[in-house]
């Protein structure tokens, strides 16, 4: 048998011991999610750990505007990298023998994917399958969006699936939806000024209250400087006249 060194067992050792670790084991298994998805290509971004499939398609529908419709038995834990990838081809990475299914529609553009049916292994029922994007959120969401868009006009894919799905509504439900997101935009306008003006009259107590304690403080510093100073004068008269008494006393 050949001689092992020292030195070989020893880092060995130490690589067991740092492998085994748990919190290295923590550190490595911890849920992180970082995805981006570009609305004017339609490519999809993203890099998740130990993400649960129905959090990740939650987090798609709401950025894509695809409308989404699972069943949590199909839910599970899933890993995975995706560079830049067409979201069609991005969906299909991530749903990779899983039983899915993918539905188009026809918009002034293109044919575009807007919809998509996640279902357990062993059925094809969607009877306990419900979506993932509530339709009254994304309303406010694409509402908000079309009041500030610019006259450009730049192509949004994600704009042009929500307006896909607003005209498969009857005319009342599409008014009623459009009408109760505008509400809910104004209500958050609302509180978001308020928040605002707080804010603001908190920032300017805190350099009122800032300015006050300032001066006070310098008046302070400023007080007892003087009184130094008085001490000083003080202490320099006594011994001026000490010395003169000493002279005067030798005289």
């Amino acid at each position: 048998m050949p001689h092992l060194s020292f030195r070989f067992i020893l880092n060995v050792f130490i690589s067991l011991c740092l492998f085994s670790s748990p919190a290295l084991a923590d550190k490595q298994s911890t849920p992180s999610i970082d995805f981006h998805y570009n609305r004017s290509s339609n490519t999809l971004k993203l890099n998740v750990l130990n993400i649960e499939l129905k959090q990740l398609l939650t987090t798609i529908a709401y950025k894509t505007g695809l409308e989404i419709l699972f069943d949590d038995k199909a839910n599970e834990k899933v890993s995975l990298t995706v560079k830049d990838q067409p979201l069609q081809q991005a969906l299909k990475n991530i749903l990779r023998g899983k039983n899915y299914s993918f539905h188009y529609s026809k918009t002034k553009n293109q044919t575009l994917l807007t919809s998509l049916t996640v279902l357990p292994s062993n059925t094809n029922s969607k009877r306990d399958a419900f979506l993932l994007n509530k339709v009254s959120k994304e309303a406010t969401l694409y509402t908000r969006q079309n009041l500030s868009l610019d006259q450009s006009n730049r192509l949004d894919i994600a704009l042009e699936r929500w307006n896909s799905r607003l005209a498969r509504l009857n005319p009342e439900q599409k008014d009623s939806l459009e009408q109760n997101a505008i509400k809910r935009i104004k209500t958050e306008d609302t509180l978001n000024k308020r928040r605002e003006e707080r804010e603001a009259a908190n920032k300017k107590n805190r350099i009122k209250r800032d300015a006050f304690f300032s001066e006070k403080n310098n008046t302070i510093i400023n007080n007892h400087t003087e009184h130094q100073k008085q001490h000083s004068e003080h202490i320099r008269s006594s011994i001026q006249s000490q010395l003169v008494n000493q002279l005067t006393l030798a005289k």
